[in-house]
C-alpha cells in the first residue's frame, strides 16, 4: 500500500509562495522549494506536476488571499470615494512594516515584470491584473462623478493614474520603502483635490 500524504497542501503552498515572492520564478530552483516546503523533488512533483504548476498555485493563491481582501472594498457595489483613499492609505501602511510586502513588493507585479516581453513558462495573468486594478479604482471614483467639473479629468483617466501609480509604487517599495511611501502620500494628495467641491480652499 502506498503511505497516505503527511503535509498540508496549503502549507506547502504557503512555503512555496516566500519562495517565489523572494527570489522570483527563475531563481527559486526547485532545490530551493525543497528546502523551503521540506518536500522532496518527486514528492512536489506527484503533488503540483511541475514547477510552473506549482507557480500558478502559488500565484492563485496569493492573489485570492492577499490581493483579493485588499481589492475587495473598491470593488463591492455602491463603493464612495472613501475606498479609494482607505486602499492607498491601506498600501502605505503595507510599506511601513517590515513583512514580505515591504521587503519584496508584490508577487502579481514582481512576476508580470519578470516576464515581460518574452514567452512565459506560467500565464502569469498580466491582462487581469490591470483590468482589476484599474476596475477596482473605476468603481470606487464612480460615486464621485457627480463632483467632477467641465475641464477636470474624467474618472476613467484618474482610475488610470492611480493604477499605474499603485504599480509603480509596488515596485518602487523593493529598492527604497520611503519613496514607495511617497508616492502613495502623493496619491493622496492629488485625491484630495478631487474630493473638494469646487471654489473650495485647499
Amino acid at each position: 500500500m502506498s503511505r497516505g500524504r503527511t503535509y498540508r497542501i496549503e502549507a506547502v503552498l504557503e512555503h512555496a509562495k516566500e519562495t517565489f515572492w523572494r527570489l522570483g520564478y527563475d531563481g527559486a530552483a526547485v532545490s530551493d522549494l525543497e528546502v523551503a516546503t521540506g518536500l522532496s523533488r518527486s514528492s512536489l512533483y506527484q503533488a503540483f506536476g511541475s514547477k510552473p504548476r506549482l507557480f500558478a498555485r502559488v500565484l492563485d493563491a496569493y492573489i485570492c488571499g492577499f490581493i483579493g481582501p485588499l481589492l475587495t472594498p473598491l470593488e463591492a457595489k455602491g463603493a464612495a470615494p472613501d475606498a479609494v483613499d482607505r486602499f492607498v492609505r491601506d498600501l502605505r501602511d503595507l510599506f511601513m512594516d517590515d513583512g514580505l510586502p515591504s521587503r519584496y513588493g508584490c508577487l502579481w507585479v514582481n512576476s508580470i515584470v519578470e516576464f515581460a516581453g518574452r514567452d512565459a513558462p506560467v500565464d502569469v495573468r498580466a491582462t487581469e491584473f490591470w483590468d482589476r486594478l484599474n476596475g477596482a479604482y473605476c468603481n470606487g471614483l464612480r460615486c464621485a462623478a457627480a463632483r467632477e467639473r467641465d475641464g477636470l479629468t474624467p474618472s476613467e483617466d484618474r482610475a488610470g493614474l492611480l493604477a499605474a501609480a499603485t504599480f509603480a509604487a509596488w515596485l518602487t517599495v523593493r529598492v527604497d520603502a520611503t519613496r514607495a511611501r511617497a508616492v502613495c502620500d502623493r496619491m493622496l494628495v492629488e485625491m484630495s483635490s478631487w474630493w473638494r467641491p469646487a471654489g473650495a480652499l485647499a
